[in-house]
């Protein structure tokens, strides 16, 4: 009480303060000798939310925690300087949004875009800041099977099972990744709807797929299912491979035309059934096929994916076999030698090459060359960004090292289809065209078709609202598929 104070008040305060930052120091060396637990992050509950009031670290770096009340300015900058940024736990999910929403805006404020190579640099620099923009996540228990955010108003979405969690201590996350793993999760929950198949498509985290509901992103599945009508590429099928499968949609489209072609007795293919070998170097994306392949009965054998009654979309007898069976390996396995029928890629449209400003991203180039464990069932997320990052752009001597695989696959008269497009010409300029290249350097492949087609517009472009260098590229955008056929030596 004021009145017990001595005269000199400021005298008595400072003795205060002083003893009670002894005193604070004494009960920490105290607690850390005798291995109790201090907690990394002290909070004050004050109206509801939590304020932190010690110092926490990522990656090294001691992170600035954002309320409701603090400036998307101040945040920005902190990001730009290195410095992790974290919703506060207790806040409102729409806080995290608005955060998000407004340090976006200020990076694009600061690119100018006005070509696919500033529109490039400027998703660098989006991926960079947002690594450190950190959100909180609850607190798990040793029977927990799923997480989520320690956010409040949280929408409704699908559970982020436990197990695609990063193995680390911290409780936060970025915000970038969370976002991610909800889109798995609600991909991996509703499955991928494509035209060109009666039955969904589930994919695992981490799997590459092309955007079901964009035209011109999955209008090369459109493309190839109607070049293998028009000249019945599956009628003398036996055994195919599908290189770089992604989520298998042209395995599976493949097993479809075969299956129709094979219930009509006038073709010599009836009753004949067909074998898939699909490939990829990414684990997540073979997982993909495979569990897929065992809903619908077309697996070889039946390994539990975790799949609880297959569809049996297809007939599997002694004289009608459908079968597809996706392993990890680069582009073709080394075993398969002059006995498959028909080879089919669909790579990366973009050369590395081009690309320098993505040498982070892609800074192991030997990724396709490693020897990969075929039990990997699961990769960090860190991997798994990686491996996604190699489905959009093609590392050096990718397409010489699959023409060369191709050739020493295929049988006699085997057939080779890959499926391309102008869009690299078109952004960067000066793209060589690798089927070109292949057909004028080597004597391995000789043309049969060619077939090419424009992709059709999205509906935004003739409301226009779409980039001015956006839609000079989709107005020219168009895919081709080649067809050629294997040279046998003389």
């Amino acid at each position: 009480p004021k009145s017990n104070m001595a005269a000199n008040t400021r005298t008595t305060y400072v003795l205060l303060r002083t003893r009670a930052v002894f005193l604070c120091h004494n009960l920490y060396v105290t607690a850390t000798r005798s291995n109790c637990t201090v907690p990394k992050v002290a909070v004050e509950v004050n109206d509801g939310l939590q304020k932190p009031l010690g110092r926490h670290r990522y990656n090294g770096q001691y992170v600035k925690f954002i309320t409701h009340k603090s400036k998307p300015t101040a945040a920005y900058r902190s990001l730009q300087k290195g410095k992790p940024c974290c919703i506060s736990a207790g806040e409102n999910y729409a806080t995290a949004l608005r955060f998000y929403s407004k340090i976006k805006n200020k990076i694009a404020e600061r690119d100018e875009i006005d070509s696919f190579m500033d529109h490039q640099l400027y998703e660098l620099s989006v991926r960079k800041t947002f690594r450190d923009f950190l959100v909180p996540l609850k607190p798990s228990e040793v029977d927990d099977m799923y997480t989520e955010l320690e956010l409040q108003d949280l929408p409704e979405s699908p559970q982020v099972p436990i197990s695609w969690m990063p193995p680390s201590s911290e409780r936060v996350m970025p915000l970038r990744e969370w976002f991610g793993l909800q889109s798995a999760a609600r991909w991996l929950l509703n499955g991928v709807k494509y035209k060109q198949l009666p039955f969904a498509i589930f994919p695992c985290k981490g799997t590459y797929f092309a955007a079901p509901n964009s035209v011109w992103a999955s209008f090369h599945f459109d493309l190839f299912d109607r070049v293998l009508a028009k000249y019945n590429i599956m009628r003398d099928v036996t055994t195919t491979v599908d290189v770089g499968t992604g989520c298998g949609v042209l395995s599976f489209i493949m097993l479809e035309h075969a299956k129709r072609l094979s219930q009509q007795p006038e073709l010599e293919r009836y009753g004949k059934g067909l074998r898939v070998i699909a490939t990829d170097i990414n684990p997540n994306a073979v997982n993909t096929v495979n569990a897929n392949a065992t809903r619908l009965g077309v697996a070889p054998s039946s390994p539990d994916y975790g799949v609880e009654a297959p569809e049996a979309e297809y007939t599997n007898n002694s004289n009608d076999t459908y079968t597809l069976e996706a392993v990890v390996t680069d582009l073709i396995p080394e075993q398969i030698q002059h006995s498959v029928d028909l080879v089919v890629f669909n790579p990366p449209w973009f050369s590395k090459n081009n690309f320098d400003i993505e040498e982070e991203s892609l800074k192991n180039d030997q990724i396709e060359k490693e020897i990969i464990d075929d039990d990997v069932t699961q990769v960090d997320l860190k991997e798994e960004q990686r491996f996604l990052r190699f489905a959009s752009y093609q590392t050096p001597e990718l397409m010489e090292r699959f023409f060369a695989k191709a050739h020493d696959a295929l049988a006699v008269d085997g057939k080779v289809i890959v499926i391309y497009s102008n869009y690299a010409e078109l952004a960067v300029g000066d793209e060589k065209h690798p089927v070109r290249e292949e057909l004028k350097l080597n004597d391995r492949f000789v043309r049969l078709e060619c077939i090419v087609e424009k992709v059709p517009l999205p509906s935004k472009i003739k409301s226009g609202k779409i980039a001015k260098w956006k839609r000079n590229i989709l107005m020219q955008l168009h895919t081709e598929i080649w067809i050629l056929k294997k040279i046998d030596p003389a």
